[in-house]
């Protein structure tokens, strides 16, 4: 019987970064202007009660969640807290034009009230601010852990890079902040050395939020017969195996034997 293993990605690769920044700042533009030079993607957690920038703006990367008015969750009733993530949501896709389904809750604020809102809202990942200090993919997407603050990344984007072609790595480098704290021009020199150190890697998967929720989510699905000789790919995404060491693709909606 073949040894499955779901740990490979996009195109077959092992290792994902992801950016993630909140609050929808006037240099989100120059932020992103670095992330397309590295060929690095970042989901963006917008404030829709607040001016935002030009939608354009954000284009090629993810627009995201982050509340109406960035209150304190905590602090309001349940049904406030839903209409927060509905009404966030509702303004945000009208402002992006595609559907918004991700967040990241302000302040860094999380309990299981706040949580339900969101999902009775249709928010299917959220960010916190607890940060894992290494590479780990979420147990609950819901509460999802990042890595590091941007601030902090140095010392682990060089353990990253190290790692990224050893055969049993199996990564995600996940970094936020906010464009706001990129306030001189030393902050943005040492940001642009971190992007070109971890951008434009091969072996790696650049992804925002809600694509690599969708992709992880989508090889869950996957459908193998019982002795593992074949496989059913039942969702709307080409997906990457590994069988017996060795990288399969299993493309959207097709069985393929193994």
């Amino acid at each position: 019987m073949h040894e499955i293993r779901l740990d490979r990605f996009k195109n077959g690769t092992k290792s994902i970064v992801t950016m993630s920044f909140d609050d929808g700042q006037p240099n989100d533009k120059r932020l992103i202007e670095l992330f397309d030079k590295y060929g690095i993607k970042g989901t963006f957690h917008l404030i829709s009660g607040r001016e935002l920038l030009p939608s354009e703006t954000y284009k090629g990367h993810e627009v995201s969640c982050h509340t109406v008015n960035h209150t304190y969750m905590n602090m309001i009733t349940p049904e406030m807290q839903y209409r927060e993530w509905r009404d966030n949501r509702i303004a945000l896709e009208k402002y992006c034009g595609y559907r918004v389904q991700g967040g990241s809750y302000p302040y860094g604020i999380f309990n299981d009230e706040i949580i339900a809102a969101a999902k009775l809202a249709g928010i299917v990942y959220s960010r916190t601010t607890k940060n894992t200090d290494w590479f780990s993919f979420p147990d609950n997407f819901m509460m999802w852990h990042p890595t590091c603050h941007f601030k902090n990344a140095a010392e682990l984007a060089d353990s990253f890079v190290k790692r990224c072609d050893v055969a049993w790595s199996h990564m995600l480098f996940y970094i936020w902040g906010h464009s706001y704290e990129l306030g001189t021009e030393k902050d943005w020199s040492n940001m642009e050395e971190l992007c070109s150190k971890i951008g434009n890697i091969d072996s790696v998967w650049y992804a925002t939020n809600i694509e690599i929720y969708e992709y992880m989510t989508a090889l869950k699905q996957l459908r193998f017969f019982a002795d593992n000789s074949k496989v059913y790919n039942p969702t709307d995404l080409d997906l990457w195996i590994d069988v017996d060491g060795k990288c399969i693709e299993v493309p959207k909606q097709k069985e393929i034997s193994l």
